[in-house]
């Protein structure tokens, strides 16, 4: 955050370059000696890099970019300087590898499509930061050694997810709202349009915040945890986001279910008794989904992009349509588009533009962090680790869940977060297993 400032207020006076390189050897010099502190405060930065200020140097070079390379390079020269190995032999490995090469082989595709070599030349940055932002699981499974540090990342998250929520909050007159429109969606720090993205985030990162209630000992801190708990489940009521309602109760559900079957009972009442107490513009939200029986054109036309999606994986089966060329590809399947031009389902995304070959890579990733994730709430004999991997696998579940009505595993801004997560319980499930910190891949 302070060398992103520093970046900003040189880049208004016009020195942009210099700017960018003095940012990115600062950073790398950060990287290189203290990889954890720069690895926490990637993370701060990802989520709120489209509010704070940017630079921009063209061809979709940014702050973001910069901080990202630096990171990476740092990563591996301090392994170097340790002689610790970069990558570990973990079973998640063989389902990147395969996704990264399914990637790879779809953006190659796109570039050969008529007209596609200056789309996918403009694609590189995209590619960049959909590969590059797996770098932080594994700078993360390299860097983080004790529970400590797991609970301090977790805290970082959990504050992070709750500055969201009061960024959104405050942005709403809450006691003027009276009924809903579709004026009142606001991005917040995901900016215009990202509304549902927001919701995703609230949902699944609030999850983090039971997993601190549940491992902290003091009752003066469960307290301040089980408060920014219930502000950010306020503040994901106010995204209007359906997709993001129906993951955070899966969510729920699983981790009640996981922790205490009674609990679900508690979370079952607070559904059947939600419009008791839901604000009067939430309870709108949700009932205009079926009006006389019919479901609202904004939810009924999604199956219409599903439809074209599997129609572009039928066509496409091997490589897909290309990197990122779902919104060029649907006017050929569906003529009166509007403005829409998502697949609004992560999973036909992903099928459309990579091939069947991608999808069973995600597929293979996915289903490989759960496993890892409930071998340690299982196996593991430390109740903190249990307790970490209970959450980890709540907010997997609403990942899950989000994912089928929405594309929410693409913005560096979700998935950064998450692949970090995602190592904290794999490096958990290292220390199960007494995994040797010099065993290479």
């Amino acid at each position: 955050m302070l060398i992103s400032s520093i970046m900003a207020w040189l880049s208004i006076r016009g020195i942009k370059f210099p700017t960018a390189l003095l940012g990115a050897v600062l950073f790398l010099g950060l990287s290189y000696f203290r990889l954890f502190w720069a690895l926490t405060l990637m993370m701060v930065y990802i989520p709120f890099q489209q509010a704070l200020p940017q630079i921009n140097l063209g061809t979709g070079i940014n702050i973001f970019n910069g901080l990202l390379l630096a990171l990476i390079l740092g990563w591996g020269l301090s392994s170097y300087r340790e002689k610790r190995p970069l990558i570990y032999g973990l079973k998640v490995n063989r389902p990147i590898l395969a996704l990264v090469v399914a990637t790879l082989a779809s953006w190659f595709i796109g570039i050969m499509h008529p007209g596609g070599f200056s789309h996918g030349l403009g694609r590189f940055v995209e590619v960049y930061q959909w590969l590059g932002v797996m770098a932080l699981f594994y700078i993360t499974i390299s860097t983080v050694r004790t529970e400590k540090q797991v609970k301090f990342l977790l805290a970082v998250m959990g504050l992070v997810t709750a500055v969201m929520a009061i960024d959104l909050i405050r942005t709403h007159n809450l006691l003027l709202v009276t009924g809903y429109s579709h004026n009142l969606r606001m991005g917040g720090v995901f900016g215009v349009g990202g509304e549902n993205d927001l919701g995703a985030f609230l949902a699944e990162f609030s999850l983090v915040l039971l997993t601190l209630l549940a491992i902290s000992r003091r009752f003066i801190v469960k307290i301040y945890y089980a408060s920014i708990f219930l502000l950010v489940g306020l503040a994901l009521l106010y995204t209007y986001s359906r997709g993001a309602y129906l993951g955070a109760m899966a969510g729920l559900l699983f981790y009640a279910y996981s922790k205490d079957r009674r609990l679900m009972i508690v979370v079952a009442a607070v559904l059947v008794t939600l419009p008791l107490w839901a604000p009067a513009s939430v309870m709108d939200r949700i009932s205009m989904t079926f009006t006389d029986g019919a479901m609202e054109s904004s939810a009924s036309s999604r199956f219409d992009f599903w439809k074209a999606g599997l129609q572009m994986m039928l066509q496409s089966p091997i490589f897909g349509v290309g990197f990122h060329r779902f919104a060029e590809e649907l006017p050929r399947y569906i003529s009166d588009l509007g403005s829409a031009r998502t697949a609004h389902n992560m999973y036909v995304s992903i099928g459309a533009e990579l091939g069947i070959p991608g999808l069973v890579a995600f597929a293979w990733l996915l289903s490989t962090l759960f496993k890892e994730g409930w071998q340690v709430f299982r196996e593991s004999t430390s109740s903190f680790s249990r307790q970490v991997a209970r959450g980890y696998l709540a907010t997997l579940v609403a990942l899950l869940v989000i994912n089928m009505f929405g594309v929410r595993f693409e913005r560096v801004e979700l998935t950064g977060l998450f692949w970090l997560y995602s190592a904290l319980v794999v490096r958990l499930n290292m220390d199960r297993m007494m995994i040797a910190l010099d065993q290479p891949a």
